[in-house]
Formats: structure tokens, C-alpha cells, sequence
């Protein structure tokens, strides 16, 4: 989670709201590759991360109110919801 801007190694990336979700992916060499993120006005977080055998990365987390995920507008029906977002193309 995070508020406001920051750097993830060489990815700036800046909150879309209170709170947001992100994903820091590292090179094989440890240095910051990318940091795709999520989230809108409410509070918004990705909570686990796990990659497949096959080399599909996905991410758990959720969020509440309106969230842009992977470019996608997303509102949520209760206080937060869950989310499972597969990290297409990323790794």
C-alpha cells in the first residue's frame, strides 16, 4: 500500500487516492523493473502475490468504492471486495 507519490527503484508511480495497491516486480538482477498499481478514492491494497509454474504471476488484495484496475472501472458492492488479478504480460 501507499499514499501519495514514490519510487519503487526506477518507477515513480503516484496514488490515485487515499490509499492504493501495487506490485513491485524485480529483475532477475533485484533492481525495480516495473510497478503497476491500482486503487481510486477509497482505500485499496494488494495483499499476496504468487506465480504459477507456467510463469503467470497473480495478485490478491482488495479494495473499496471505485477502483481502476488494469484500466478497467470497478465499484465495489459492500465496504471492500476482494480481488484476483492475473499480472498479464509483466513478467
Amino acid at each position: 500500500q501507499f499514499s501519495g507519490s514514490g519510487a519503487f527503484g526506477p518507477v515513480n508511480v503516484t496514488s490515485a487516492g487515499s490509499i492504493d495497491g501495487f506490485v513491485a516486480l524485480a529483475s532477475e538482477a533485484g533492481g525495480g523493473e516495473n510497478a503497476p498499481t491500482f486503487g481510486g478514492t477509497g482505500k485499496d491494497w494488494a495483499k499476496r502475490g504468487f506465480t504459477m509454474g507456467n510463469g503467470d504471476t497473480y495478485v490478491t488484495g482488495g479494495f473499496s468504492g471505485t477502483a481502476d484496475i488494469g484500466g478497467v472501472d470497478y465499484t465495489s458492492l459492500g465496504v471492500h471486495d476482494g480481488i484476483i488479478g492475473l499480472l498479464d504480460g509483466l513478467n
